[in-house]
């Protein structure tokens, strides 16, 4: 009972935050929103919902059994909610991993799953990004807009180097991690930990 009340304050203080910070107007102008438009978003918003569950569970592969379908929306929501909610997302990972370890999926497997959704986000926003600068080619756009393309494009293939060059050396990587950590006298058992679950996350990443 104390977790719902606890749920239950904290939405009220996300909800009273912004109206005293001077966000009251949004009730306004939500009212004035067209009701049909505003059920096709949440609509389209539940979707996504269902479809990133989908993913999820053919990301987890033969793990997917320890996930009903129903927790793995729930799973799904409560990431996302917790990505919008934290700075940069950085909510996001961990609340995955944590919801995942409460269904024997060590932290590990959640990483690599996280890091495989995020993957094939930025493969499909790289693809669309490729689409705009075809239509760019025969079309003039703002100077501004073609900078911000130019520099996301340059972005997201910087990421996908990186990941390969992850994968590409990644015993030398963790080596020097090792490395590092034994100049900063960290325990030779956390050490071999760290290196038993940067083993694992690649493993599954390679796996998914």
């Amino acid at each position: 009972m104390s977790r719902w009340l606890w749920l239950l304050l904290a939405l009220l203080v996300a909800l009273i935050v912004p109206v005293w910070l001077g966000g009251g107007e949004i009730l306004t102008r939500l009212a004035q929103f067209p009701r049909q438009l505003l059920l096709a978003m949440f609509a389209m918003i539940v979707l996504c919902w269902v479809i990133n569950s989908l993913r999820l569970r053919l990301l987890l592969g033969e793990h997917s059994g320890r996930l009903p379908r129903l927790k793995c929306l729930g799973v799904v929501m409560s990431t996302e909610f917790a990505q919008c909610a934290t700075p940069g997302g950085s909510g996001a990972p961990l609340t995955l991993m944590a919801l995942l370890v409460r269904h024997g999926i060590r932290p590990a497997q959640g990483s690599a799953v996280f890091a495989m959704d995020q993957l094939s986000d930025l493969l499909f926003f790289l693809c669309a990004l490729m689409g705009i600068a075809l239509y760019a080619l025969f079309h003039s756009l703002n100077p501004r807009l073609e900078w911000l393309l130019e520099f996301s494009a340059v972005s997201m293939l910087g990421g996908l180097v990186c990941c390969a060059l992850l994968v590409r050396f990644h015993r030398k990587l963790i080596r020097l991690n090792g490395a590092l950590l034994k100049g900063l006298r960290v325990r030779t058992r956390l050490r071999r930990r760290w290196a038993r679950s940067s083993c694992v996350f690649l493993r599954h990443s390679a796996a998914r």
